[in-house]
């Protein structure tokens, strides 16, 4: 309910350059990105954004996927500034891996809908019925109660908040994969994370770490962030753990 008031920003200098760090998508294809879910961001936030967007003289962003958003709303090429990020290595001494009874999947973030936590309880609530090896362990913060609530139903998913970093490269070895099929992510760097640690990953295709896949072809998967891509990747890799080596 609050009005749309843009935010107040420094002043035009001739001398200094205006940059925007922008740490998500275009507003719009945000939006566009979320409708299935009904969630819509307000137009006094979006009007903020814009007139962030239209301050700027250069605009730096987590990926080319979140680039590539701000290019097909209209935004010059030549003010846009892809960075990919990173993580610091970890200090650990990895574990030997052991293949368990089920295949151990992990997912790290807040549990939303915009990271498609709702479609993977969806999906391991039907693998869960139909028998197949695998579990999910899903870290992060607990931000939409009814997801929340359903995750604890399932008896081949668990749940537990955020880590720290030192502990969460720790947890993250232990699994077999980690999952991250968000219907947009502008990085991701829990892809870089699982990776420091030897944990191949599977990523939706608006996830932005999906460069590091591209960049190294054996570390992971890029697939199509519906529900059907998503299992079947998930299915294949259960039944056929040799793939994951």
């Amino acid at each position: 309910h609050q009005a749309a008031e843009p935010p107040d920003l420094p002043a035009r200098d001739d001398v200094a350059a205006r940059v925007l760090d922008a740490a998500s998508v275009h507003y719009l294809v945000a939006r566009e990105w979320m409708t299935e879910t009904g969630q819509v961001t307000p137009a006094w936030i979006d009007a903020g954004k814009q007139h962030e967007i239209d301050w700027a003289d250069a605009i730096l962003t987590c990926s080319g996927v979140a680039s590539d958003t701000y290019r097909d709303a209209g935004v010059p090429s030549h003010r846009l500034f892809p960075v990919p990020v990173g993580t610091p290595l970890p200090d650990l001494v990895l574990p030997d891996k052991f293949l368990g009874a089920n295949c151990r999947y992990i997912f790290v973030g807040s549990l939303i809908r915009r990271k498609a936590v709702d479609i993977l309880l969806d999906i391991f609530e039907e693998l869960g019925h139909n028998g197949v090896a695998a579990e999910l362990r899903l870290i992060g913060g607990f931000a939409e109660p009814d997801l929340v609530h359903r995750a604890k139903q399932l008896p081949n998913v668990s749940l537990h908040p955020f880590l720290p970093q030192t502990k969460l490269f720790d947890e993250l070895a232990r699994h077999d994969c980690l999952i991250l099929p968000s219907r947009f992510d502008s990085f991701g760097m829990v892809v870089a994370e699982a990776m420091a640690v030897g944990v191949p990953v599977i990523v939706s295709d608006r996830v932005g770490a999906k460069c590091i896949i591209e960049q190294h072809p054996g570390s992971g998967w890029i697939v199509p962030g519906n529900k059907e891509a998503l299992k079947s990747i998930v299915i294949e890799l259960a039944a056929n753990r040799d793939m994951l080596a």
